[in-house]
């Protein structure tokens, strides 16, 4: 066999020897991945409220809670314009607040502690002093009303991974296609949250007020087109164009995995807030 003949079957040996040649870009986000995964292992992640410890003594014998009233209009029920038609959505999106149901948790979480010898829930009534008559009837010594101020999802902010995003839609725009990103849709680089702004006052059946105030309470998570934690709709460059890109169905599918924590936050920081006012009230 001549030489140039020997030198092209050995080229053609090597070139089969470990199987068919991967093309460049896949064996560039071979080498990626690990570091996107870290990454995105790394980035800041929503903690919960821890409540303290319960009293150390009951300051019973009850706590009334009033019926959670609502200040605000969610966007569901926002008006009709001039035609008949109901009104464009536009942001932020305010769902509606299953307002007894929170109230329910709220008085379970309560009693379930040692700052009352029992928690009563009360009918509505049309102001608080019928309520505060109402809690006397019932044999409590206080009353605890909230309201709604208002309940909103948002886009809390685009987080680390939003740089890092821009950089995987560049290299893949140059080795792929352009706008075409498949890793990027699993960068949660997105935080969303759902607050609740709520205002609060504890007084005692007399009418004296013990403490109140305003909360803001809530919770937040990170957010990427596809995964196995939270995720939005897809849209093509989506991390570039959201929040501007989501409708109204996009933000209320946000809101409602939200929701759950955002629940479990308002009633700790209530309890913590009407245990924190009876101790100081005490001293």
């Amino acid at each position: 066999m001549c030489k140039s003949a020997k030198r092209s079957a050995d080229r053609l040996r090597v070139g089969r020897s470990d199987g068919m040649a991967q093309p460049p870009w896949n064996r560039l986000w071979a080498s990626f991945l690990p570091l996107l995964l870290l990454l995105a292992s790394g980035c800041a992640s929503f903690a919960p409220t821890q409540l303290p410890a319960p009293p150390a003594a009951r300051s019973g014998p009850a706590l009334a809670l009033a019926p959670f009233r609502v200040s605000y209009d969610p966007s569901s029920e926002r008006g009709l314009g001039p035609e008949g038609d109901p009104e464009p959505f536009v942001p932020p999106y305010r769902p509606s607040v299953a307002s007894e149901e929170l109230r329910e948790e709220l008085a379970e979480l309560l009693g379930a502690r040692s700052a009352f010898e029992q928690v009563l829930r009360l009918d509505a009534a049309e102001s608080s002093a019928e309520l505060r008559g109402a809690a006397r009837q019932r044999g409590a010594r206080w009353l605890l009303e909230v309201w709604f101020e208002d309940v909103s999802v948002r886009l809390k902010e685009k987080n680390g991974l939003h740089g890092l995003k821009i950089a995987t839609l560049i290299v893949s725009s140059i080795l792929i296609f352009p706008a075409v990103d498949p890793l990027n849709w699993f960068l949660p680089g997105e935080d969303y949250e759902l607050g609740y702004s709520i205002r609060w006052r504890l007084s005692e059946v007399s009418g004296d007020e013990v403490a109140g105030g305003f909360l803001e309470l809530g919770a937040w998570d990170s957010f990427a087109a596809f995964g196995p934690g939270a995720t939005r709709s897809w849209f093509v460059i989506g991390f570039l164009r959201a929040p501007g890109c989501l409708d109204e169905e996009d933000w209320a599918e946000i809101g409602d995995q939200l929701e759950a924590s955002a629940r479990r936050e308002l009633r700790v920081g209530l309890t913590a807030a009407v245990e924190g006012a009876l101790t100081q009230s005490d001293d």
